[in-house]
């Protein structure tokens, strides 16, 4: 899983994750089911700070730092 891109917004700020050949967007606070090699992953959009984002994948935090 990798951080493609964000959109900051306020409350409808936006995550671009890819996993794998895939492209999904995530909205702050929401969850989706993304396709992984190991399987399917919930990964929540849990937080946005000034130069990272928080994803809880099944439910385990993971910080990704942003440009």
């Amino acid at each position: 899983i990798s951080v493609r891109g964000v959109t900051r917004n306020g409350a409808n700020s936006a995550v671009t994750v890819q996993s794998g050949s895939k492209v999904y967007t995530v909205f702050l606070e929401e969850a989706t089911l993304m396709q992984t090699p190991d399987g399917p992953a919930s990964v929540r959009f849990a937080q946005l700070g000034t130069n990272s984002v928080t994803l809880e994948i099944n439910g385990v935090p993971a910080t990704y730092q942003i440009r």
